[in-house]
């Protein structure tokens, strides 16, 4: 049976990549994740240090996980 799948594309420098990794696996263990080198990234505004700190006060509250929890709880 097919279900809906929720998908995230992240573009992030590769020193930002442990940290993504780590927090995807605290939100789902099961993720599934793909890792490019992208040689160029065009359109947009990109404020690496406002995203960093969003992501991370949303962590230490622990938000994220709650919501991720709740998501798979209901079959999303």
């Amino acid at each position: 049976m097919e279900k809906d799948q929720k998908i995230i594309y992240v573009v992030v420098r590769s020193q930002r990549l442990l940290f993504l990794k780590k927090l995807i696996r605290q939100i789902d263990p099961d993720a599934f994740v793909v890792v490019h080198n992208v040689k160029d990234v065009s359109g947009g505004t990109f404020f690496a240090t406002a995203a960093e700190d969003h992501i991370a006060q949303h962590v230490e509250s622990n938000e994220i996980e709650q919501e991720a929890t709740t998501d798979k709880h209901n079959g999303h």
